[in-house]
């Protein structure tokens, strides 16, 4: 009678237990917390640590539960390592060595770990902290359990993360071609920036890019401006490692530069127009194109994402009046001269 007693408790606790997680499982960060309020509950008076191990990354990620103090990285991923068992298998119970004992309650001797599992991998380790190996024998059960229930919450989390993660990446950048971040992107981060400074903005235009199409066909021309995406990436990168360079929609593209000054605008500039020098030879044959660039600044006065790109679009239709193959300025902006003047 107390048998069935002491499991009609434990079957309560582990079912508010797993209605806790539910309620936190599409958020990692938020069913991490729960997990270990969860164990304190749980487990009450054994201390201990959750380790959570992401596909996706090397180290553990570590929290502590009940009293036990927070964990080192090298103690914890020795302690994950001793307590490590194949997916399938029941907690074990372990003594506790001596420098293992400061990372857990006072009086901990012997140690409890049990994986954190679905049906395909293991997920993490829940190692909790016992003063007698009887505690800590009665307790296997109920941590063999909790171990089963976290993975399946744990897995959910993380298919709901890395689903929010694609379907944020997918909304922010250009999959079908050239894999660079999108318009709208590129105006969350010109608004941060913002915040910070006076970005500068190249808008970018391929000249003649519809003859491709025409001649060539459509997929000529995606081909096109994937290779061409790629010169102009490798030089923005090396060049501007903190600059956003954007796909803005058709032939058009956009880079975003942080407080950068003038001469390194326009030097950049240069150098993605001279990238075009050279003959493409995605399009099936080979194909020189041209591009037409610009140049706007965010100013005290000017200063909103919209105006910054209005008038940086102004000035590349500037540039293909002129004859293409060109950048221009803004008209509100200063030029590396003008700079020079004020400046003294």
């Amino acid at each position: 009678m107390r048998a069935s007693a002491m499991d009609s408790e434990m079957l309560r606790s582990l079912l508010d237990f797993s209605q806790s997680l539910a309620g936190n499982s599409r958020c990692l960060t938020y069913l991490r917390r729960e997990l270990v309020r969860q164990l304190g509950l749980v487990l009450p008076g054994a201390g201990g640590h959750l380790a959570l191990e992401p596909a996706n990354a090397e180290d553990p990620i570590a929290d502590a539960f009940g009293t036990a103090p927070k964990l080192d990285k090298a103690a914890l991923i020795e302690l994950l390592d001793a307590g490590r068992s194949a997916p399938g298998a029941e907690a074990i119970i372990m003594p506790v060595k001596d420098h293992w004992k400061q990372a857990f309650p006072p009086g901990t001797r012997c140690i409890a770990a049990t994986p954190i599992q679905n049906a395909t991998r293991c997920l993490g380790r829940i190692v909790a902290g016992f003063p007698t190996i009887e505690a800590a024998q009665s307790a296997l059960s109920l941590m063999n359990a909790v171990g089963t229930l976290a993975g399946v919450h744990v897995a959910n989390a993380q298919e709901n993360e890395a689903l929010a993660t694609k379907a944020r990446y997918v909304a922010e950048h250009d999959t079908l071609v050239t894999g660079l971040p999108n318009r709208q992107l590129l105006r969350d981060r010109a608004r941060v920036t913002m915040n910070d400074g006076a970005p500068a903005l190249l808008f970018l235009d391929l000249d003649g890019f519809n003859e491709i199409n025409r001649r060539c066909g459509y997929a000529a021309g995606d081909a096109a401006l994937e290779e061409v995406a790629q010169r102009w990436r490798q030089i923005v990168e090396r060049e501007h490692p903190g600059a956003t360079l954007a796909r803005m929609g058709g032939d058009e593209f956009a880079v975003l530069l942080p407080s950068e000054e003038a001469a390194a605008v326009e030097a950049l500039a240069a150098a993605l127009l001279t990238a075009l020098h050279e003959p493409l030879h995605s399009t099936g044959q080979p194909w020189l194109l041209r591009a037409s660039a610009g140049i706007s600044r965010a100013s005290a006065t000017e200063n909103t994402v919209e105006l910054l790109l209005r008038r940086a679009e102004e000035a590349m239709y500037q540039a293909k009046e002129a004859g293409g193959a060109q950048y221009a300025w803004a008209s509100h902006t200063a030029t590396p001269a003008e700079e020079r003047s004020a400046n003294g």
